[in-house]
């Protein structure tokens, strides 16, 4: 058994938060876990990323085109992943777009301004592809920096190969241990995403 989800966004939008979620939830069930953080311009807002591996795994890396699902904090960073995807990739991205930052797709060569909108690209990407306003959704439930733990909540809901790793209560008692702000609240936004990435 393995599961590798391959997590991006810009620095300030909890990836490594989510990275030490997962990875602390799979080692509460005996899983091997492996997390390989790229954060070295987090404190700019430039690109961030992180690989999480658990299950059977043994090099730090996903290998590429065999990511399990893409979790994306910013839209225009999801297309400079494409290379981690194969057609049973779900993809889960928000809606948000950050202007000015140093996005894993700018420093791949493609200007922003000569691309067609990452909303056409991204379903063409993986297997299952949803972009959700994460922003808004954690607004309304009262969380405003929360989005990130909402698009977990999508990812566990929409992609059932996660639950062979973990559950649902090893990642609530992780969210818990992790974060220190409103737990109760953002258990609760990740049980809504779960909700929301089920009927979707």
């Amino acid at each position: 058994m393995r599961y590798d989800i391959l997590l991006c966004g810009v620095g300030g939008q909890g990836i490594i938060t989510l990275s030490e979620i997962l990875a602390t939830a799979a080692i509460s069930k005996d899983l091997k876990a492996i997390v390989t953080q790229d954060r070295g311009l987090a404190q700019r807002g430039g690109s961030v990323k992180a690989h999480v591996r658990m299950g059977d795994v043994h090099s730090p890396m996903i290998p590429k085109g065999h990511a399990h699902a893409l979790l994306s904090l910013e839209l225009g960073e999801t297309l400079g992943y494409a290379d981690y995807l194969n057609p049973d990739t779900v993809i889960v991205a928000s809606t948000t777009l950050i202007a000015g930052v140093d996005t894993a797709k700018d420093r791949k060569g493609k200007e922003p301004g000569n691309q067609v909108d990452p909303r056409q690209v991204i379903p063409q990407m993986g297997g299952r592809a949803l972009i959700v306003d994460a922003d808004a959704s954690a607004v309304q439930l009262g969380v405003p920096r929360a989005a990130n733990i909402f698009l977990l909540g999508v990812v566990y809901g929409m992609d059932s190969r996660i639950a062979d790793a973990i559950d649902p209560g090893q990642l609530i008692a992780s969210i818990k241990s992790v974060v220190r702000r409103k737990p109760e609240e953002n258990v609760a936004i990740f049980q809504s995403g779960m909700k929301y990435g089920a009927e979707h």
